[in-house]
């Protein structure tokens, strides 16, 4: 291994652990046990897709990425295919933006939650 992967792994590493201090400052109870807990929590295809999208909202690459490849299998396949196949519709998007809301007012402090609001536009 080289000096440059090295430093590359690091950096990687590092910013996943940011990734998943935020998200567990900010998620719900049930969202942080979704992510970090031991499997106990219970995957629906709702809670797999809001995370999913909370991630990806926030550019947490790293961690949509562990997360998407640590549970995909855990969700049943047929509810998973159903949800994907509904179309978005304005409801849709209003409570995608509740999501994000709802993750940006579980910050502890309201400088992060300021922090959140501009990085995700709302």
């Amino acid at each position: 291994m080289n000096m440059f992967t090295c430093l590359f792994d690091t950096i990687t590493q590092s910013e996943l652990s940011k990734q998943m201090l935020i998200f567990d400052l900010c998620s719900t109870e049930h969202d942080s046990e979704i992510m970090f807990g031991g499997g106990d929590a219970g995957l629906s295809a709702l809670d797999f897709s809001r995370i999913m999208y909370i991630l990806f909202s926030l550019g947490f690459d790293e961690l949509a990425a562990e997360f998407f490849s640590r549970n995909i299998c855990k969700i049943a396949i047929d509810e998973f295919e159903e949800y994907m196949r509904t179309r978005i519709t304005d409801l849709d998007i209003k409570r995608y933006e509740k999501w994000l809301e709802e993750f940006c007012m579980n910050a502890p402090t309201e400088r992060m939650k300021s922090i959140l609001y501009e990085i995700l536009s709302l």
